[in-house]
């Protein structure tokens, strides 16, 4: 209570002058904090108009995808747009694809995929490359792997006929390849198998 006494008091002490100087201040002090208050909207704003042109250039992007891997699908699936279209947008929207690689107990290629799972999976490099004269299939796509510091490339297997169309469409130029392995029978025999991803 004392010390708003001694407030009121002192107020009362100023002078007009000096009571003028102290609406001044106060008055600069609220014009800054004005000014601080409209300098934040003004980042907030500049902000959310970044973030919105920032998502209307990534759909547009992803539009873009879907365009281009749609119009390479439809001629693979008979002229039939509306299906490469629906079939091009799941695609891009789950950020590529993913397929079971066909054909890897064929040969040496259960140790081939043994000696892979040994590696790390950013020194394995997968090409999808076209067959055309393939006996059984001429549209049979291989799945060709190689090592960094490797030599040449070894065929794995091959991309499930039923996708091929679709593998055809992405390319698979930069794919990559994941080995996966499980175990069966009662001696748990391990087998391996693995699995090729086409981004868009």
């Amino acid at each position: 209570m004392t010390s708003l006494n001694g407030m009121v008091l002192r107020a009362k002490m100023r002078t007009p002058q000096q009571r003028a100087i102290a609406r001044k201040q106060a008055a600069a002090r609220a014009w800054d904090y004005a000014g601080e208050l409209r300098q934040d909207v003004a980042r907030e704003q500049a902000q959310a108009e970044a973030a919105r042109v920032q998502a209307r250039a990534e759909r547009a992007k992803e539009l873009s995808k879907v365009m281009t891997l749609g119009n390479r699908l439809a001629p693979r699936m008979g002229g039939d747009r509306k299906a490469a279209f629906v079939q091009a947008w799941a695609i891009v929207k789950a950020g590529g694809l993913e397929l079971a690689v066909r054909g890897v107990s064929f040969g040496n290629r259960q140790e081939a995929l043994r000696r892979l799972a040994a590696y790390n999976p950013a020194q394995v490099r997968a090409f999808i490359v076209p067959e055309p004269e393939n006996p059984v299939d001429p549209a049979a796509l291989a799945v060709m792997v190689g090592v960094q510091g490797g030599k040449g490339l070894y065929r794995l297997g091959y991309v499930p006929r039923t996708m091929a169309t679709v593998a055809a469409a992405l390319g698979g130029k930069d794919a990559a390849v994941r080995v996966v392995s499980g175990s069966w029978g009662r001696a748990q025999k391990t087998t391996f198998g693995a699995r090729v991803a086409l981004g868009v």
